[in-house]
């Protein structure tokens, strides 16, 4: 059975981030986990933010990177992640990937096999995070099929966000196994069951993580990020929950 990394996505807790960052860091660690997935560095240089990762025993496995940066400021991305020790570079969300005009999509996977090919040649793995938006029909398939089927696989990874899958009315486990080892991260987020819009700690929701997870061994799933996007308890208190449910699973 492989061994899935356990994280934290930082925009959960972005308001804390916001009043103090390095301060937010040292209690997540303190709550235990070892790996984040960092959402901005909050006006730390790349420099100072590796010394508070160090500091705190955390390791920023991956990063979400927003579409022009990538496209038009690679080697500052990659500069800076190359000093944070990042592996993983994602981009969280793309424009027009709400609507079903081929050309559109098109022109995204264009833009992200050329992404991709410059994280590669520099050590890096791309992957591309979804919404419940990229369930929209394309061609006779989900967007995000047809993104991934015109897309290298060799160079375009899937971190695939099992909240916003079950959001969208797809099963995550059965999806994740649909792509493979394509993905190469997950997000881990959890919805209330009565109130789909709203995140639950992981595992006090709707979503089965015994199968996602069973799904992410299978296929080699090496990450899982916990994001709540809309947390009903103040978030560090939810994260905190989140991780000791992921504790209690015996993956953390």
């Amino acid at each position: 059975m492989s061994e899935i990394k356990i994280g934290l996505q930082m925009y959960t807790v972005r308001d804390e981030c916001a009043q103090d960052f390095p301060g937010t860091l040292r209690k997540v660690a303190e709550i235990g986990y070892k790996y984040v997935e960092l959402a901005g560095t909050y006006g730390l240089s790349p420099e100072a933010l590796k010394d508070v990762l160090d500091d705190c025993g955390l390791a920023a496995i991956s990063t979400h990177e927003g579409l022009d940066p990538l496209r038009d400021d690679m080697l500052a991305v990659l500069a800076r992640c190359k000093t944070l020790g990042i592996e993983y570079i994602v981009c969280p969300y793309a424009q027009g990937t709400n609507g079903s005009d081929p050309a559109v999509w098109d022109g995204l996977a264009k833009d992200f096999n050329a992404i991709g090919k410059s994280c590669s040649d520099a050590g890096f793995t791309f992957g591309y995070h979804n919404h419940a938006h990229e369930y929209v029909m394309v061609n006779g398939m989900y967007g995000l099929d047809y993104l991934m089927e015109k897309t290298d696989p060799n160079l375009v990874k899937m971190e695939v966000d099992a909240g916003w899958t079950w959001f969208a009315g797809v099963d995550p486990a059965e999806y994740i196994r649909k792509h493979g080892s394509r993905v190469a991260l997950i997000h881990a987020k959890d919805h209330d069951a009565a109130n789909k819009d709203l995140n639950r700690p992981v595992g006090d929701g709707a979503l089965n993580w015994k199968a996602i997870f069973d799904a992410c061994h299978e296929v080699g799933t090496k990450v899982a990020i916990v994001e709540e996007d809309r947390t009903i308890a103040p978030a560090l208190e939810s994260v905190a929950r989140s991780f000791a449910n992921l504790k209690a699973m015996g993956l953390a």
